[in-house]
């Protein structure tokens, strides 16, 4: 019997080969901006129970919300509403992402600059989304309390989801690969 030696090889591609490729900047910031259509976060009780989910868009826009419980069969037409506001730092990021998008497609001698920097701002955005989301529930949840509103606080989280931490992986991704791009294009040029 004759022993066949299997082998399984992956290249991983360089840092030179991936900043040659302007498509996956460009994908990037278009991925981005379709993951604003998703549930950015939620924010819920600790036992689960979610309180309000909001989109990306939600966020950029502002968002009517319905205070949780309502009546017994829940919201009813005298359940007070309040209003979301805008978010400067999601729309920050969102405008970052179209125009890191439209540079890309429109071709511009200098996308790569340009994709450096809106990856960057958006990136930074969105993390600062991340810290003043989690800071607003908590103040909202000191501000609203009664007896112990520090227990209140701890009783209520923010989750981000899969669309957030994607989009600020992309924005990574898109702003590394450009600087790559860029960093090569001084290197010719």
């Amino acid at each position: 019997m004759s022993e066949q030696n299997n082998t399984f090889s992956v290249e991983i591609p360089s840092a030179n080969a991936l900043a040659k490729e302007r498509r996956l900047p460009l994908a990037s910031f278009g991925v981005i901006i379709l993951l604003f259509f998703l549930p950015f976060l939620e924010i819920k009780c600790s036992n689960g129970q979610s309180l309000v989910s909001a989109t990306g868009m939600n966020l950029v826009f502002g968002k009517s919300i319905e205070s949780p419980g309502g009546g017994l069969f829940g919201p009813s037409e005298d359940t007070p509403k309040q209003r979301m506001n805008t978010c400067i730092w999601a729309l920050i990021a969102l405008l970052a992402a179209a125009g890191g998008l439209v540079v890309y497609v429109m071709s511009h001698k200098e996308e790569a600059k340009f994709g450096t920097i809106a990856g960057s701002i958006g990136f930074v955005a969105l993390f600062i989304l991340m810290l003043t989301a989690k800071s607003a529930v908590t103040k909202g949840a000191l501000g609203a309390g009664g007896g112990d509103a520090s227990a209140m606080a701890a009783q209520i989280k923010v989750v981000f989801k899969f669309a957030y931490w994607l989009a600020l992986l992309l924005f990574a991704v898109a702003g590394g690969l450009s600087y790559l791009r860029m960093k090569q294009q001084e290197k010719v040029g």
